[in-house]
């Protein structure tokens, strides 16, 4: 895995978190979007 491709993964994991954290304080997080992430972030390696 390219040090590019990396780094661009890391920002985009970055801002599921933030996507997430923002959209917990609105409502409760299920675990549809937890494990959506698991796999999206899964796919990027």
């Amino acid at each position: 895995m390219s040090k590019m491709k990396l780094k661009k993964g890391l920002e985009m994991y970055e801002n599921w978190v933030y996507f997430i954290l923002c959209y917990k304080s609105y409502q409760p997080v299920g675990k549809f979007e937890i494990y959506y992430l698991r796999d999206y972030w899964m796919n990027l390696e």
